[in-house]
């Protein structure tokens, strides 16, 4: 009797992990990546004629397609940096990210019934470790119905230009 108790204690407690497991899996479909290098350049720095410099910087773009639009989208963590996530919810069912190396466009072909979230990086700060998570790949974190996720990313493509606004 008594190993049909742990038995039984054991296969739920399975149960829980598999669909705690799956439900993260059923929420973000596919992530796609992408940086764009934006050089230098000479910006207008005031209202009057003064002219200042830029520096080259990186902009990180990903998009997710997702199978509900009410995830909660928190932070990022890529090269040792932490960045807000500022969502964008894309209506269009596909999108081009911008142009590769070779000047061909890269689209994103989006399912009927998924969402997909233009999720662009503001920094926050340096040297910041994710919490509870000891790994300095690129990562995502979002809440859904109150539970904390965090998704990896693969590392970004790097585009040569942006489509046009």
């Amino acid at each position: 009797m008594r190993f049909k108790t742990i038995s039984y204690f054991v296969l739920l407690a399975a149960t829980v992990c598999i669909n705690s497991c799956r439900s993260q899996h059923s929420l973000i479909k596919n992530v796609h990546s992408y940086s764009f290098i934006r050089q230098e350049g000479i910006i207008k720095a005031s209202s009057g004629d003064n002219e200042g410099f830029t520096k080259p910087d990186t902009i990180f773009i990903v998009y997710a397609e997702v199978t509900t639009d009410k995830l909660e989208w928190e932070t990022a963590f890529m090269n040792g940096k932490e960045y807000k996530i500022v969502p964008q919810l894309i209506s269009a069912g596909n999108v081009e990210a911008g142009f590769d190396d070779k000047g061909l466009p890269v689209t994103i072909h989006v399912k009927n019934n998924h969402f997909l979230f233009q999720l662009q990086f503001e920094h926050l700060n340096d040297h910041v470790q994710p919490p509870g998570i000891n790994t300095t790949e690129p990562m995502i974190r979002f809440r859904f119905k109150n539970k904390t996720y965090v998704n990896k990313l693969k590392s970004p493509l790097l585009l040569t230009q942006l489509p046009p606004v």
